[in-house]
Formats: structure tokens, sequence, C-alpha cells
């Protein structure tokens, strides 16, 4: 299922449908207007079980049957093409920026553990072969 972020049109359908789901037998949650402008404004990260998870901890949080803003805890998050995804904007091939980008964390392991391979691939997650493969094929020596 794609991101949220993808689908803003049906947001406040989505919003709807788990407000009737979380409703009780005497009573409904309700959004306040702010509550709505805040869901429809966040930048959803993940799907559609983010949006389930915020709207009943908000619902359990607000004590009554109106959420508010407060309540909702949205954290920000960054635009889609924030720093990290501007460094790769298609400027070369996906294979050489992963390989630059795979370089640089071995050097910078390399260089934390005094040039050390074991513990850089302790370090990296990798196991020592993996380590000294990834070496060979980036020719670090």
């Amino acid at each position: 299922m794609p991101p949220l972020r993808e689908l803003r049109d049906d947001i406040p359908r989505f919003i709807g449908a788990l407000l009737d789901r979380f409703a009780t037998a005497d009573s409904r949650p309700r959004l306040t207007p702010d509550a709505v402008k805040a869901m429809l404004a966040y930048n959803y990260p993940g799907n559609f079980r983010e949006l389930e998870n915020i709207l009943e901890r908000a619902i359990a949080l607000a004590g009554d049957d109106k959420v508010d803003v407060l309540d909702l805890q949205l954290t920000p998050c960054p635009p889609p093409d924030d720093e990290q995804n501007a460094e790769y904007a298609g400027s070369e091939p996906l294979q050489d920026f992963l390989d630059r980008v795979e370089r640089e964390a071995i050097l910078k392991a390399l260089d934390a553990t005094r040039f050390n391979r074991t513990q850089a691939a302790k370090l990296l997650g990798l196991t020592f072969r993996s380590m000294r493969y990834r070496m060979d094929r980036l020719g670090i020596k």
C-alpha cells in the first residue's frame, strides 16, 4: 500500500472510517477543526496503520469525545525533499551512489576503530568476510 502522503485526497475518508470504528454505543469521537487541519497537513511517513495508531492514541488521551491538536501528538517530519534526499538527485547512476555511501561508511568505521577490520565489521553489523569482500570490491586497502 502506498504511503498516506500519496493518498492526500483519501485521508478525510480514512479518518471518518476510523472514527466510526472507534465509536462506542453512546458516543462517537470528533476532531476539532484545528485537529482536522493538523491531520490534513501532516506529512505521513507511514501508511494507514500509522493513521490508525495516531487516532487511537489521541482518543485515549482526549479523555472525552473531542480530540484536539495536542491529543494527536503529531511529530514534525521532514519534507520529502530534505537534505538526505537532496544529496542524491539522480546526478549519478544509483549503483555509483550506493558504492560511494558504502565506501564512506566503511572508511568512517575503519577510522573509528583505528583500521581494525574486525571491530569495524562489528560496528557496521557485518561479518568479517562480508567486510573484506566489500573492501575488495570498493578498492579499499
